[in-house]
């Protein structure tokens, strides 16, 4: 996305993601802002994408640098303003090669979305509304959010979820990764001022080591600044997941 007001209508239809193997690379269909610090590289605002469905049938989510989502990549809407996703939903599976585990990925919207890179975005928020997460993952699965990657409205960035669901596996290898995920948002949300608001929303996933049925760990987490603080507030919203080790809301 390259320009601020923009509206994607799906109508109704349905995305495919079929590579030529679970060992070949695929991005996330939307992508609104890059890690990069340029303010060309920032996401637009004023942009909604509303009424699809992305089904990732074969491939293998990308880490570059960052986990993607199979709807939006990593960064989405970076220091952006009024982003909306209306009515969208994933499912499938995610993947990693076996050089190395699923990690940071969002099973809707990659890490690090609503992200207000080094404080310079003037009330950057995104909605989340009327949409959901069925995607399993797979393999050696750590810190990855089943709706929301992680590190997500982090930096004063303000995130509103609303009437949405997330279901699926977290996954894990228990024996050598402690998965640190969450059933909504994943781990690190919310961080240095970050603001999250969940409303009318539900988990069915199982709830893996040091995880969250919502919420993922160190979510709303200052860390050693002193002068950070968070709000994440959920209403109305549970977790019917099962416990399979540590944890749980959060």
């Amino acid at each position: 996305i390259k320009s601020d007001h923009v509206t994607f209508n799906g109508n109704g239809k349905i995305i495919n993601i079929y590579a030529d193997s679970d060992a070949s690379y695929v991005s996330g269909v939307f992508k609104n802002g890059t890690n990069n610090s340029s303010y060309q590289d920032r996401g637009r605002s004023n942009v909604t994408i509303e009424n699809l469905t992305v089904n990732i049938k074969r491939g293998s989510l990308t880490r570059s640098p960052y986990g993607h989502g199979p709807l939006c990549q990593s960064f989405f809407g970076r220091n952006a303003r009024n982003v909306k996703i209306m009515n969208c939903h994933s499912y499938g599976k995610i993947v990693y090669p076996s050089a190395g585990p699923v990690s940071t990925m969002g099973g809707l919207i990659g890490g690090y979305a609503c992200f207000n890179y080094n404080h310079a975005g003037d009330d950057v928020n995104m909605i989340i509304e009327n949409s959901s997460s069925n995607v399993n993952l797979f393999g050696d699965a750590n810190y990855n959010g089943l709706l929301v990657g992680p590190y997500s409205a982090n930096r004063g960035g303000r995130l509103i979820i609303k009437n949405c669901f997330s279901s699926g596996t977290m996954a894990g290898d228990w024996d050598n990764y402690n998965t640190y995920s969450g059933g909504l948002i994943g781990p690190y949300c919310g961080d240095h001022n970050g603001k999250i608001y969940i409303q009318n929303c539900y988990t069915l996933t199982n709830i893996s080591s040091y995880s969250g049925g919502i919420i993922g760990p160190y979510s709303a987490d200052g860390n050693s600044d002193s002068h950070s603080f968070a709000t994440i507030s959920v209403e109305n919203s549970y977790s019917l997941g099962f416990p399979t080790a540590q944890g749980g809301l959060n």
